[in-house]
């Protein structure tokens, strides 16, 4: 029997606050890498019912996406993110790892190596997960992702960085050329703050 991740109780999710305190004890007890995040957000998706409030299961209908920010702080982040179906976010890094578990549908990501200086970019990987899949994205990968079967996907993305104010890039996988990144992400912040 798997041990239950610090902040969980008794395993069992039942309110998206639940989830941001299990992330937010794992941050402050030095324990935030991916792996031990990967373990309570694959505990937090076993319960499949409906525990993201209503509120984040929404995109603008006019947007390919929305980045909700549900947690903030300087050494780790959790997002709600809303796919439209087939349309795919930019070639983009975090700057950090990542952890992004499927709260609702599928979704492609497709990975690319980094490498140092000028030149095309690598595939490394192509991933389809579904609702419970859990993976994690490597500081030296950049990624595209995209909602699969005419739905919204939903995903829960953990980072070890304040994601909404970190440096990001995206990348033309033909050359390797860079171009800064910032998405727009949902407001009002209503993200918890330390």
């Amino acid at each position: 029997m798997r041990a239950t991740p610090p902040g969980l109780p008794s395993g069992r999710v039942n309110t998206l606050a639940d989830l941001v305190s299990a992330i937010r004890t794992l941050s402050s007890s030095g324990e935030s890498g991916p792996e031990p995040v990967r373990a309570a957000l694959t505990t937090a998706l076993a319960d499949s019912s409906d525990w993201l409030d209503a509120r984040y299961l929404d995109r603008d209908p006019a947007a390919d996406w929305a980045l909700h920010p549900l947690l903030r702080a300087e050494n780790c982040s959790v997002l709600a993110v809303v796919f439209r179906p087939g349309a795919a976010v930019p070639v983009h890094d975090h700057g950090s790892w990542a952890v992004i578990g499927i709260y609702r549908g599928r979704e492609r990501e497709t990975r690319y190596g980094l490498t140092e200086g000028p030149g095309p970019l690598e595939v490394v990987g192509t991933l389809v997960n579904a609702q419970g899949d859990v993976t994690v994205v490597p500081r030296d990968v950049a990624h595209t992702v995209e909602a699969l079967d005419g739905d919204d996907a939903v995903s829960i993305h953990v980072y070890g960085t304040d994601i909404v104010t970190r440096e990001r890039h995206t990348y033309d996988v033909e050359i390797g050329e860079t171009q800064p990144y910032r998405p727009r992400f949902v407001e009002p912040a209503t993200a918890s703050r330390r």
